[in-house]
């Protein structure tokens, strides 16, 4: 992983499985996942054995030069595990723990040569993503440079879902995955 692989899919889909057996788990949405056209296909086979189908896939779109500074940015405190970001979170001392004034790292998954590994990867499976599940009806795609604020709208609005529950999120490199348990929104009185 730190040399910008994809997880293996035996890791991603038992933990995919394993979600979609709790009895909260009606709903799901993963995140960071498929990455390949194999994974797409699978997951299909998947969600059908359990009686499930795929109704939305969101493609949040940011150019890489964004996807690099945000990564990059990214410095952690190893004992603790407080984050900093560079332009978006700064410690109060540069290179600093603001708590303990230790020494920040920066982790191999973070680097540039290991996003920009990683994006390759991302890009020579990704057509074949969003092809299969555009030929499904299925694919939206959203602007992810935005406000937070304003992606999220983007991607409640396609869904009409709210997080309920967050059942074992892994980051795993430089995008994480993870399965949500979803539920339909309240709608305001």
């Amino acid at each position: 992983m730190n040399a910008g692989k994809l997880v293996p899919n035996e890791l991603i889909f038992g933990m995919i499985s394993k979600t979609m057996e709790k009895p909260e788990c009606k709903r799901i949405m993963f995140d960071g996942f498929p990455r390949s056209l194999e994974q797409a296909q699978k997951l299909d086979e998947m969600l059908t054995t359990k009686g499930k189908k795929l109704t939305a896939v969101i493609y949040l779109d940011v150019p890489d030069e964004e996807l690099v500074k945000r990564g990059t940015g990214r410095w952690i405190h190893q004992p603790s595990g407080r984050t900093y970001h560079l332009v978006f979170k700064p410690p109060k001392d540069a290179g600093k723990d603001d708590v303990t004034g230790e020494p920040l790292i920066q982790r191999e998954d973070d680097k540039e040569a290991t996003i920009r590994s990683r994006l390759k990867v991302f890009h020579d499976n990704n057509s074949a993503v969003l092809a299969y599940y555009d030929a499904k009806k299925a694919l939206y795609k959203v602007k992810g440079d935005s406000k937070i604020e304003e992606v999220w709208s983007a991607v409640e609005k396609v869904l009409d879902l709210s997080l309920i529950h967050i059942s074992e999120p892994t980051r795993l490199g430089m995008i994480s995955y993870a399965v949500f348990c979803l539920k339909k929104k309240k709608k305001k009185k």
